[in-house]
């Protein structure tokens, strides 16, 4: 008996180390022929969950590919600044980076649609439109150079701050010359009155503090760890303003890198992007909130709210969405009206 129920627990021992052996992606790495180096270029600070996520990629393609995918991950703009980061990866001058999806769109038009202002309202709706929306911004970029990995959360990207006073009502902001991000975002912003700028969210520390702008909108996130919370004297979240509950960045790699890649790399490829986005999404809502509760404990700062879905949030989605929605469909090319459908059956 006792021999029996030893020789069951080899052979059960044999099966799973098989089952692992041709399951597993490391499997993968152990037979690439090749041996790849690629620069990877993002542009949060350290730290931040998007260069967190940038880690992980290069850990695990390591990990995967037994040491055969090299990455050498350009964290904070070191390599190439946010709007710069697209255009570096398309024409090679690195192999792969992660940004706003509104400079991708400068090769992409259909993917300005991630931040066209109260759109989005859960994080399921976000993650099934960014499966279904993948072979769309991946063809535009295809034919432009790039190929599309996935996406990476960033946080939230709700937050207006200024030094000149409260903001409670999408009026208050008339007048304020703000940093904005997007087209789209800016398209909003006027309709409330502001004079948006569009800037790199490196250079607003310095605008605000000689007095060139007068705040600007971003993640929470971006406010704590640029430490524009260090020269502003208030802070409006505006809970859903840009794609709630969170705002994913692009992952873009060069196409002529991924066409000379082996069919095994690009598996292992394809699979830590997956893992990033996952990580990102599990991080990403206590990293905003986090942020949030940073911002309240500043002494000079005076933080106010809109809660998602309140009487003061459709007041100020009744002033920014539609305009913005228009500036969508003039730029985001002829996908756009495909993308607002996709976007319509997951809500």
């Amino acid at each position: 008996m006792k021999k029996t129920c030893t020789f069951f627990g080899l052979v059960m021992v044999l099966i799973l180390i098989t089952a692992v052996a041709f399951s597993s992606p490391v499997l993968a790495g152990s037979v690439l022929k090749k041996t790849y180096h690629l620069t990877f270029a993002t542009q949060m600070p350290l730290g931040h969950l998007v260069s967190r996520a940038g880690d992980l990629i290069v850990k695990r393609a390591a990990e995967l590919s037994a040491g055969k995918i090299k990455i050498k991950h350009y964290a904070a703009g070191t390599l190439f600044k946010d709007k710069e980061i697209p255009e570096a990866v398309m024409s090679g001058g690195c192999s792969m980076g992660i940004a706003t999806s509104s400079r991708w769109a400068g090769h992409a038009p259909a993917n300005h649609f991630w931040e066209l202002p109260f759109l989005f309202s859960n994080k399921k709706q976000v993650e099934s439109v960014a499966d279904a929306v993948i072979p769309i911004i991946d063809k535009e970029l295809e034919s432009k150079g790039g190929k599309l990995l996935g996406f990476v959360y960033y946080g939230d990207a709700d937050a207006i701050g200024n030094t000149k006073r409260p903001v409670h009502r999408p009026g208050d902001l008339n007048g304020l010359k703000l940093r904005s991000f997007s087209a789209l975002l800016s398209k909003g912003l006027e309709a409330a009155g502001a004079a948006p700028v569009v800037m790199s969210s490196a250079e607003v520390y310095t605008a605000i503090q000689r007095g060139t702008i007068d705040g600007g909108c971003s993640g929470s996130t971006t406010f704590v760890v640029r430490k524009w919370m260090e020269v502003l004297k208030y802070i409006t979240v505006v809970h859903g303003m840009i794609c709630y509950p969170a705002l994913p960045f692009t992952l873009g790699i060069n196409k002529n890198v991924w066409d000379r890649m082996e069919p095994a790399a690009r598996k292992i490829m394809m699979q830590v992007a997956k893992e990033a986005w996952k990580y990102s999404s599990d991080e990403v809502l206590n990293e905003t909130a986090k942020a949030i509760k940073t911002l309240k404990a500043q002494p000079n700062l005076k933080v106010n709210e809109i809660t998602f879905g309140s009487k003061e949030w459709k007041e100020w989605r009744d002033v920014m969405f539609e305009s913005s929605k228009i500036k969508f469909l003039e730029i985001g090319g002829d996908k756009a009206p495909e993308i607002l459908k996709i976007v319509k059956k997951y809500e």
